[in-house]
């Protein structure tokens, strides 16, 4: 879990908006893909944390890239937000790419 402070804490040192207390829903995640946002969700795999990264949808289903897998997947909105419950709650990150330029944010 505090790997996962940590990168809200680095983001916020960055300039970006962190928001609490709402809903992830599968209508949201699309808002922001249509803004040209990244999106980079929470999850968790039988117990462990995990993070994906959902790139684009087509209708009810979302592009993800998982750093677990060497290729591009697509999810049902179910199969997002259930893997998006974690014991912790649920979280994204939501980077415009004009934030990314304008403050050089890279994480390693």
């Amino acid at each position: 879990m505090a790997e996962y402070k940590n990168y809200i804490e680095w983001g916020k040192s960055k300039g970006v908006k962190v928001l609490n207390g709402q809903k992830i829903t599968a209508n949201e995640i699309r808002r922001r893909l249509e803004n040209d946002e990244l999106i980079i969700l929470s999850g968790q795999i039988n117990k462990v944390l995990h993070a994906i990264l959902v790139c684009g949808y087509n209708n009810d289903k979302f592009v993800v890239c998982d750093p677990l897998n060497n290729h591009k997947t697509l999810l049902t909105e179910k199969e997002l937000i259930d893997f998006s419950k974690t014991d912790i709650g649920q979280w994204f990150l939501s980077i415009h790419p004009l934030l990314v330029q304008k403050n050089k944010i890279l994480y390693s």
